[in-house]
């Protein structure tokens, strides 16, 4: 059990009056409830804890850690991990009461939040944001491996919103992982403390995202950013040029310009680019036909929708979902 939901083969090793440690391999989710006895809940879904000890230098994979004491401060820490995903485990949630913010350190998978999906690998982080609607996976083949934490608090979500980050799902390899183990290593501390200590990694991570993806010469100008934004979250949608007009206040020919010499690619360009890159997370891990993803994707029809993945993959969707699960395939 770990504030990200019940854990399935789990194996509790150690309690501490600062945190309550357990060990797994894998996540699979429902929110734990806001307010719980945990060593009860733990009891009722996976039996009596196991009593065998463990080498004291090993640092526990997941940690939950109990509310301050009066709680009063405007930040929760509410659990740090480090997991190894199986292959065939899918996570889905609606409404997230808590945030999760998970940095992948080896391994493949895929993240949609409200609408945006992308495939993430090792250095990527992505954030599962309050409120939010997830699914998130690893790739069967070669699964994720991560650490994570999971937070709470309206300071938390001032500071999102402070650096423009509320709607922001993913970030590129920005060099957090030594913060995100110290956030992990708080497992070690004692006492209200770890909230106070906990809230300033958390400030730092999130203004090292903030440098990265919109800080000075490392990210996009603001109307880009907002473009981008918007065309990641209507992937499955009919998307206009004129709805991004709307969007910037700008004339078509001035929004193509910016973003083609920011992103490298037209808007429209990069639309399919995105919606090719779902389609082939779709043929491998969902039994979609080709039909239902051509219309989740807003093509006119499936055939159209796989003349234009065989253009861009060299296959065409059947057979590239036959190559993906190995069953051999034709062009």
């Amino acid at each position: 059990m770990t504030a990200e939901g019940p854990m399935t083969g789990a194996s509790p090793n150690d309690a501490t009056e600062q945190s309550v440690v357990y060990y797994f391999n894998c996540t699979r989710g429902w929110p734990l409830p806001r307010t719980c006895n945990i060593l009860s809940l733990l009891a009722r879904t996976m039996g009596t804890p196991n009593k065998k000890m463990r080498n004291a230098d090993q640092p526990p994979l997941i940690s939950v850690y109990p509310p301050e004491p009066r709680g009063l401060f405007p930040f929760r820490l509410l659990g740090t991990g480090i997991v190894q995903a199986r292959g065939h485990e899918v996570i889905q949630r609606r409404g997230y009461d808590r945030c999760t913010t998970e940095l992948v350190l080896a391994g493949e998978g895929h993240v949609e939040v409200n609408g945006f999906s992308c495939r993430v690998r090792a250095g990527d982080v992505y954030i599962l944001q309050k409120g939010s609607d997830h699914l998130y996976c690893p790739e069967r083949r070669n699964p994720y491996r991560k650490i994570f934490f999971v937070v709470d608090g309206l300071l938390m979500e001032q500071i999102f919103s402070a650096y423009g980050l509320t709607s922001v799902y993913h970030v590129p390899p920005c060099g957090v992982q030594p913060l995100f183990e110290a956030m992990h290593s708080l497992h070690k501390q004692r006492g209200a403390q770890v909230h106070r200590r906990a809230a300033l990694i958390f400030h730092q991570i999130v203004a090292q995202f903030h440098e990265r993806l919109i800080g000075e010469g490392m990210g996009y100008p603001p109307d880009v950013l907002l473009m981008k934004q918007y065309l990641d979250e209507h992937v499955e949608a009919v998307v206009r040029l004129r709805d991004l007009c709307r969007l910037v206040g700008k004339s078509e020919a001035h929004i193509i310009r910016t973003f083609k010499r920011t992103v490298g690619k037209t808007p429209y360009e990069y639309l399919l680019a995105r919606r090719l890159a779902l389609a082939e997370l779709m043929l491998t891990d969902t039994p979609l036909s080709v039909k239902a993803i051509a219309e989740r994707l807003a093509f006119t029809d499936e055939y159209y929708f796989s003349n234009f993945f065989r253009q861009r993959s060299g296959r065409s969707p059947r057979a590239y979902r036959r190559h993906s699960r190995g069953l051999g395939a034709t062009r």
